[in-house]
């Protein structure tokens, strides 16, 4: 691929400093993550800007740490003979369960990797056959997860369907079973099977079709998480949809309820979205991450307009790795809470840190220079202490010298926190909405946020992870300044802290 001088400028503006992006080509789903003992590992969908529609490979990166990222090269790859690999899952067969491991190609020593890796996927070969269709192919790798190979007898399921698809497997302790999670794509159903040896699966049960359906479902995961302030677990089945999603293009939804190793329950109809945006989808959660830890990362993007959207020699990037818990809200539902993980530790600078009053007699105004070859973290925390107009406003705007204004805020009125990415000129199209909102509760006066700005990506923590909104963003220069301001609102600033993070990725090649 050539490249302009325009194009290599925005190549680099756009990249982020801190999340996971490819050196090249273009990425979507994240699939087979797992710690093995020693390090994570992020297999995801890869595609050749030159093929973006029948050539899916799986890329392999590790990290000590979930962001210094190394580039591992291509670990399952496209064929011409059993077509593209799709999504899947990675588990660590510590016991040989499968019996893949034959003598003579152990992985390494159990004191380094507690077992072996095993991959569980999905083979389409919708580009090389008309009628094709989408099995589950087993493969194990003997090199620590580099490479993998086949199992000799594949598929080991085959449905004889064109869309059933990107299974997540984890091991059930309670019932001593390799449980494998498949989407449905067109019936809405999400299917359940056991297995213990990873090679012969048996169904189990279907959770039928529920919730908001869109015209696909794709990437189930389940897990179990923990609910805030109590020693009581439920268990929350994740659910990508595309296209269809109430704010345009793919979304993630969940259903909090339980499991007994066989069939999951929803404890309601009640659903929720994972996101008050719409630049996330396909979250996949890390197996065996360390000390019990429930973390995942999604694709940071939306199929509307994600083969349009600059740059021009990548595209694509994941999402801060988030950990997961629920918490209950003002009704007694657990609802789902994310926060990044890590983010104290990445702290190089702190720009501003202060607490403070804004008065509501006039504006406030608080303005702090951002260095432009770093990410921001912005934390805020902030208490309503008096309101001339019901419309008061408080607004987070990064700006530039060419106008461009990104704005974040507050409105007392609606109690919502706001988005609106409609001030940057970097990318244009009807599909890429430019305003999202999230509600707050309606009886508080305080509030809570961390912005996280790197590159093309956007990141909202609410009230300590109860809402998030995931966000590209593309401005034509770079936003240098910040600028936090009021109307109408009187503020008691508990918390105004503004970082610059350490750059945690690094020039990277495929082997």
């Amino acid at each position: 691929m050539s490249l302009t001088m325009t194009d290599d400028f925005y190549d680099k503006l756009y990249r982020p400093h801190i999340h996971f992006s490819p050196s090249f080509g273009f990425v979507n789903d994240p699939c087979g993550l797992v710690y093995d003992g020693k390090q994570y590992h992020l297999y995801y969908q890869f595609r050749p800007l030159h093929n973006l529609i029948n050539e899916v490979d799986w890329g392999h990166a590790v990290s000590p740490d979930l962001y210094q990222w190394e580039d591992r090269g291509h670990a399952i790859v496209n064929s011409d003979e059993k077509g593209m690999a799709f999504t899947g899952s990675v588990v660590v067969d510590g016991q040989n369960t499968s019996s893949l491991f034959p003598p003579g190609k152990a992985p390494l020593p159990a004191n380094q990797m507690k077992g072996g890796l095993v991959a569980l996927y999905t083979r389409d070969d919708r580009s090389i056959r008309k009628n094709h269709k989408s099995t589950i192919h087993a493969a194990w790798s003997g090199d620590g997860g580099n490479h993998y190979e086949d199992f000799a007898h594949n598929p080991v399921l085959d449905l004889n369907d064109p869309d059933t698809r990107d299974p997540q497997v984890f091991w059930h302790a309670p019932s001593q079973t390799w449980v494998l999670v498949l989407a449905s794509a067109y019936t809405h159903e999400i299917l359940f099977y056991g297995s213990r040896n990873l090679i012969k699966w048996e169904h189990l049960s279907t959770f039928a079709p529920a919730g908001y359906q869109g015209v696909e479902f794709e990437c189930p995961n389940l897990v179990e998480l923990e609910i805030e302030g109590e020693k009581t677990k439920k268990w929350v089945l994740f659910i990508s949809l595309n296209p269809g999603s109430p704010q345009g293009g793919s979304s993630i939804q969940y259903f909090v309820g339980s499991f007994d190793g066989k069939t999951f329950v929803a404890d309601n109809n009640v659903m929720d979205f994972t996101d008050f945006a719409k630049d996330s989808y396909a979250l996949q959660i890390f197996n065996d991450a360390p000390d019990g830890m429930k973390c995942g990362v999604s694709w940071f993007g939306n199929w509307q307009y994600c083969f349009f959207q600059p740059p021009k020699s990548w595209s694509g990037a994941m999402t801060l790795p988030r950990q997961f818990h629920l918490r209950r809200n003002e009704i007694g539902l657990p609802m789902l809470i994310q926060r990044p993980v890590g983010i104290d530790a990445l702290v190089a600078k702190t720009l501003t840190s202060s607490q403070f009053v804004m008065a509501y007699e006039h504006k406030g105004e608080k303005t702090v220079a951002l260095p432009t070859d770093a990410a921001i973290d912005v934390r805020l925390e902030a208490h309503v202490t008096h309101a001339v107009e019901p419309n008061g406003w408080l607004d987070i705007e990064f700006s530039n010298k060419a106008g461009e204004v990104l704005s974040l805020g507050y409105q007392r009125q609606t109690k919502s926190f706001w988005i609106d990415r409609s001030g940057l000129k970097g990318f244009s199209n009807h599909t890429f909405s430019t305003h999202f909102a999230a509600s707050l509760p309606r009886d508080s006066k305080s509030f809570q946020a961390q912005i996280i700005l790197d590159g093309c990506t956007l990141e909202v923590y609410l009230n300590d992870g109860a809402g998030v909104g995931t966000c590209l963003v593309f401005p034509k220069a770079a936003l240098d300044t910040l600028t936090l301001r009021s109307s109408q609102l009187g503020l008691d600033v508990k918390t105004f802290e503004v970082n610059a993070l350490k750059t945690t990725v690094k020039e990277r090649e495929y082997l």
